[in-house]
């Protein structure tokens, strides 16, 4: 009688330097980051420090290029001190820097697609993110997708020239945000919740490309105290400036917004 003996699988196929990668697709040879083991809870905390992603990675004799930050590849690493993403990555996953406290700074590069839910999430230590992904289309999944969610020191936002959307939930809940928040000319939409409850910023400076202002977008932003509203808006969504309780001036210059809520 032959013995089966059931070995558990690994998510990493290899490691280079510290970092261990999962082949995602052997015949064009890309890879992703992810943890070590076969769970992502098995060595938590196995990064720390200075974290830099490469473009792309030797492992036998073969060329893989780095092009995604798998699902929970960093879960709960409060001892990373930075991270340096490489220029190739398309898409960081859900929960990818989940609980990594000691990050202090986060420049998305513009080759980033889509980032998934809660990739950021509890990452408390975070204070400036540089979101300059042009190319981003989707940033969470559903409405519990906050991929910022409790980095409430974050205080310094710049958004880069070239992004389209501010993805529904983007930074909803970042109540450390202060002072005024420039959304720049490229930018068309601002999407539902996208600031929802960051109640220290003081003034919105709204790009004159923005056309929609989704549900909920600035709702519980205490600490405004006045917006204006250019041209290019045609639909504002449901309560979207609701509980701005320090509001005291709107501008109004939407003459061809045609929506303003549901009802």
């Amino acid at each position: 009688m032959t013995l089966a003996v059931c070995l558990p699988s690994l998510a990493h196929d290899f490691e280079v330097d510290g970092i261990y990668y999962n082949i995602n697709n052997s015949t064009a040879n890309t890879v992703a980051v992810t943890y070590k083991g076969a769970s992502y809870y098995e060595h938590t905390g196995e990064y720390s420090g200075s974290v830099i992603i490469p473009e792309s990675v030797s492992y036998n004799g073969n060329l893989y290029s780095v092009i995604s930050i798998g699902k929970e590849a960093f879960y709960n690493c409060p001892e990373i001190t930075s991270i340096t993403i490489g220029n190739s990555v398309k898409y960081i996953g859900a929960k990818a820097f989940y609980n990594c406290q000691a990050l202090p700074s986060i420049t998305i590069p513009d080759s980033i697609a889509s980032i998934g839910d809660n990739a950021f999430y509890n990452c408390t230590g975070l204070t400036e993110v540089n979101f300059n992904a042009e190319n981003c289309t989707k940033m969470g999944s559903n409405n519990n997708s906050l991929v910022f969610k409790g980095c409430t020191k974050l205080t310094k936002l710049t958004i880069g020239d070239n992004i389209k959307t501010i993805p529904s939930y983007a930074f909803s809940g970042c109540t450390g945000l202060t002072g005024e928040l420039v959304i720049p000319n490229s930018v068309t939409s601002v999407g539902e919740y996208a600031f929802n409850s960051c109640r220290e910023l003081t003034s919105v400076s709204i790009g004159n490309s923005v056309t929609s202002i989704g549900k909920s977008a600035f709702s519980g932003c205490g600490g405004l105290t006045s917006v204006s509203i250019p041209g290019s808006v045609i639909s504002i969504g449901d309560h979207a400036f609701q509980g701005c309780d320090g509001m005291t001036e709107v501008n109004f210059n939407a003459e061809n917004c045609t929506t303003m809520g549901s009802y």
